[in-house]
């Protein structure tokens, strides 16, 4: 566990003073908002989230070291944890919650029912349960949407046309995160009208992932799409060697394992994502009721792919593909 601030230097808040539900929303001089996350510094840190979201706050005039402290919870994949890293944040009391996703909200969601909860990733919040409506969530809990489960399902399409003799797709997904199922499904439908079968490889802890791994070969997968919430994004590094040494092509659901060595990836562009958690988190510390800020849709989105990884594993991206892609790693 880690329970240090870090990365210093990092953007965020404006000093006004505030109550909600009769609290003080944050105290004269200085806002402490906390970051709870299921992976490891490490991951975040490779991701981006850890520093985009407080260089987004720094340009909306929120300053670490002049009125903004961050508070940063690592639970490194160990997801028992997290209510306990949601009490700290409490302890410290802070004016607001990052959560990476579903999986931490409602960690923090058993913790307090009036700090405000900003999901930087949701996975449908209403399915889920985290709020009764997009529009007007209620509660404490508001945030930014990862995909719809149609986008989500693009992916398929996506490594059907790079990896064309693909025939059996694992997904590997921690199904302890809410919502997840639901994305497996859309998964599956679009794979049906590519002829593809999905093998559906689920994790719920750091130990299930070496054998759901070997499990996914046992059951003849060639490619491999990974959904980064949850603990398998901590696993990201085993991930990525077990596909290098089993020569199997992949597809993420963020960007940063492309430039390690995965294939390709296809998610919403992480720094508007950032900018609009960052926006959120900027209303809710001026005074704004969560229960009253609309979940966002992200409204864009990016393809990574990686061409020496494609060469690698003897394949040949079609220029139709490569034109679509927004970032190209030679």
């Amino acid at each position: 566990m880690n329970r240090r601030a870090f990365l210093t230097g990092l953007g965020a808040v404006l000093v006004t003073s505030v109550r909600v539900h009769g609290q003080e929303r944050r105290s004269k001089g200085e806002a402490r908002v906390g970051f709870l996350g299921i992976g490891s510094q490490a991951h975040y840190a490779a991701n981006g989230m850890a520093s985009l979201v407080p260089s987004a706050l720094r340009e909306l005039g929120w300053v670490e070291g002049r009125n903004i402290t961050f508070q940063w919870r690592f639970a490194d994949g160990e997801s028992a944890t997290l209510t306990q890293h949601a009490a700290e944040l409490i302890g410290l009391r802070v004016n607001a919650i990052i959560t990476a996703s579903n999986l931490e909200a409602e960690a923090a969601r058993h913790a307090t029912r009036s700090i405000p909860i900003v999901v930087y990733t949701a996975l449908d919040p209403v399915v889920t349960g985290l709020v009764q409506s997009l529009a007007r969530p209620g509660g404490n809990i508001t945030g930014v949407m990862w995909a719809d489960v149609g986008v989500a399902a693009k992916m398929v399409d996506l490594m059907a046309d790079a990896v064309p003799r693909a025939r059996r797709l694992a997904i590997l997904y921690d199904a302890t995160v809410p919502g997840m199922e639901a994305y497996a499904e859309a998964d599956e439908a679009v794979a049906r009208v590519r002829g593809i079968k999905i093998v559906r490889a689920r994790v719920s802890s750091r130990e299930d992932v070496t054998r759901v791994l070997v499990t996914m070969r046992d059951h003849g997968a060639d490619a491999l799409k990974v959904a980064g919430a949850g603990v398998v994004g901590a696993e990201t590094p085993r991930i990525l060697e077990f596909a290098k040494v089993h020569r199997l092509p992949t597809i993420f659901t963020w960007p940063a394992p492309v430039e390690r060595g995965g294939l390709m990836s296809y998610s919403p562009d992480l720094h508007h994502v950032s900018a609009r958690v960052a926006a959120l988190v900027d209303k809710v510390l001026k005074g704004a009721e969560p229960a009253d800020l609309p979940f966002e849709h992200p409204s864009r989105f990016q393809i990574v792919i990686n061409l020496k990884s494609a060469r690698a594993l003897g394949l040949t991206i079609p220029a139709s593909l490569l034109l679509r892609a927004d970032q190209v790693i030679e």
